[in-house]
């Protein structure tokens, strides 16, 4: 058998199909990265956090819930999309903001140490709660989790001083 009868097989047994799909959802992630970037640039950090917050606090649970329903393809691809472009507004920017709020001597000690302990608590945990709630026959319930979980930071973001303002990045 040829390559080309290989290729021809592989495509008629949609092996293809699926591996052709996995850049696409990388493309995007980086297109909507660069355009947060951008908008950060243009207007402030804290209103871009503040519209993350709000945007995944209200839309965390009906995403997860459609993915969880979807059989087509193509919906699941735009419900990624639409929760990957939410993300960005807090992925784009949360290095620069993190690094703004403390001065250079106790910067890595002020960014590292909460970032240890809410991975931690919040990426160490999420699979156990998950799954507990999944045993219990509540798997929404963790889109719930999540969606609390963005809500809590987005009342730290509405708190929080403008970091474009009142940075210690030269401190």
């Amino acid at each position: 058998m040829s390559s080309k009868d290989n290729l021809i097989a592989a495509q008629k047994a949609g092996m293809l199909r699926g591996t052709s799909f996995i850049p696409a959802p990388l493309a995007a992630r980086l297109a909507a990265n660069e355009c947060s970037v951008l908008t950060r640039d243009a207007m402030s950090r804290k209103p871009l956090l503040i519209g993350f917050g709000i945007l995944g606090a209200l839309c965390a649970v009906p995403i997860m819930t459609a993915l969880s329903n979807t059989k087509d393809v193509w919906v699941a691809f735009a419900l990624i999309m639409c929760a990957l472009i939410i993300v960005s507004g807090y992925t784009s920017i949360n290095a620069v903001v993190k690094a703004e709020l403390f001065p250079a001597n106790v910067r890595a000690l002020g960014v590292g140490f909460p970032y240890a302990i809410a991975v931690s608590i919040f990426g160490g945990t999420a699979e156990y709660v998950a799954l507990d709630f999944k045993n219990y026959g509540h798997q929404e319930w963790f889109y719930w989790y999540v969606s609390i979980c963005i809500a809590l930071s987005l009342l730290l973001y509405i708190t929080m001083n403008d970091t474009r303002t009142y940075s210690k990045i030269e401190d």
